[in-house]
């Protein structure tokens, strides 16, 4: 029963990676794949550096959250073949996924920061006011 509680609780953080297709990025309400807004973001170079940022702390969270999952499935792996469960390997991983999460968190901000700063120069000519004179 152990086994089982423990192989689901492994699985259970690594189903949104398993079943997500490529991310898209929704940009003045339109969805675009990652090169192509990357693309689109050059010409504003705050905006693209703020992503660029953005997608390495996202990689570091992906790698960190896959590892960790291999850590826990090690030792889920071979307690259900029979030896002992390493619960040690198991925490290593499990510490590794916790740590993923706030990397994840930083990497929603500091896209939306990117996204809001590009929409913010696209808006730009928009937004200034027209100053009246009087007395003409």
């Amino acid at each position: 029963m152990l086994k089982t509680l423990y192989l689901f609780l492994l699985l259970l953080p690594s189903y949104p990676l398993l079943a997500q297709e490529e991310p898209a990025y929704k940009v003045m309400r339109k969805s675009m794949p990652k090169a192509e807004l990357l693309a689109q973001l050059k010409p504003y170079p705050e905006a693209h550096r703020e992503m660029v940022r953005a997608f390495r702390i996202k990689s570091m969270s992906t790698v960190s959250t896959m590892t960790g999952v291999m850590l826990m499935g090690i030792p889920a792996g071979m307690a259900l073949a029979g030896n002992d469960f390493n619960w040690t390997l198991a925490g290593i991983g499990s510490g590794l996924v916790v740590v993923s999460i706030p990397l994840h968190s930083i990497f929603k901000k500091k896209s939306n920061r990117a996204l809001r700063i590009y929409e913010d120069e696209l808006m730009q000519p928009f937004n200034t006011r027209m100053a009246f004179v009087r007395g003409w």
